[in-house]
């Protein structure tokens, strides 16, 4: 998982097999998603693979069972993903919040759907390459075609 593999040893044995074939397929969904933002930013298709934004991948798994006082539980606390992308797989329980200007939202779990998470990681590229764009766009005057980053 991440640009070097896991030694195998240390991926328990009993989801092995299962470890590695999400690795493989969150690698492929990441870069066909990556594939597509770029593309819609203006920036060519291959250019966030390019930057190597595929490469870190982590599993995390979270499971919070019915609880009858809700008002014990203790999840995560309020946070903001740090990579390039967040695939979320919700049960039919869901717990997913989003913070708007309103206050915090329940994200309904929709069966079966990806829930995808542009993190701080590409907010962040993407502030400072647009600014780097725009700032260089000013200073170019000879009207060449400006490569982002």
């Amino acid at each position: 998982m991440g640009p070097v593999a896991a030694d195998e040893n240390e991926i328990p044995k009993a989801c092995r097999k299962e470890v590695k074939e999400w690795d493989k397929e969150v690698k492929r969904v990441g870069d066909i998603l990556l594939g597509l933002l770029s593309e819609g930013l203006g920036l060519g298709e291959e250019r966030l693979i390019e930057m190597g934004l595929s490469q870190g991948r982590g599993m995390v798994g979270h499971y919070y069972p019915f609880c009858p006082q809700p008002d014990l539980t203790v999840g995560l606390n309020s946070h903001a993903d740090p990579g390039a992308l967040t695939l979320l797989l919700q049960d039919h329980i869901g717990g997913l919040q989003v913070r708007t200007q309103h206050g915090w939202i329940n994200v309904k779990p929709l069966d079966g759907a990806l829930v995808i998470n542009i993190g701080d990681f590409l907010q962040v590229n993407y502030i400072l390459s647009s600014f780097y764009f725009y700032f260089y766009f000013l200073q170019n005057t000879s009207w060449k075609l400006l490569k982002i980053l």
